[in-house]
């Protein structure tokens, strides 16, 4: 199997939690994407990773709300803190297909 180094996976965080911990969330995100989808974690294969930040759960709830309106749309993976209420904090995707239609705004966080 040929792997394509091109592959990129993207995180969004909340940028309302502490820095380190929007790493640790991130990095739970990543654990679900891969656990979900073990065949493009495997494409992946830890190559680029880029962190990008919404302001806060309104609006990490609304970017899951869009992405869950559209049910042929799946390759992405969100986790929700249990020390937090389950809150939603992080989700994580490889698909180029939403990160250019849901993330193309989003700063770095």
């Amino acid at each position: 199997m040929k792997i394509d180094s091109s592959i990129t996976m993207y995180v969004i965080v909340r940028n309302d939690l502490a820095p380190v911990y929007k790493m640790v969330q991130g990095a739970h995100a990543i654990a679900d994407y891969a656990l979900l989808y073990p065949r493009r974690f495997r494409k992946w294969d830890n190559s680029t990773l880029i962190f990008l930040g919404v302001r806060n759960l309104i609006e990490l709830n609304d970017i899951v709300r869009r992405l869950c309106v559209n049910n042929d749309i799946d390759g992405w993976a969100s986790f929700h803190e249990p020390d937090l209420d389950r809150q939603l904090t992080a989700l994580a995707t490889a698909d180029p297909f939403i990160i250019k239609n849901y993330f193309q705004d989003l700063q770095l966080a």
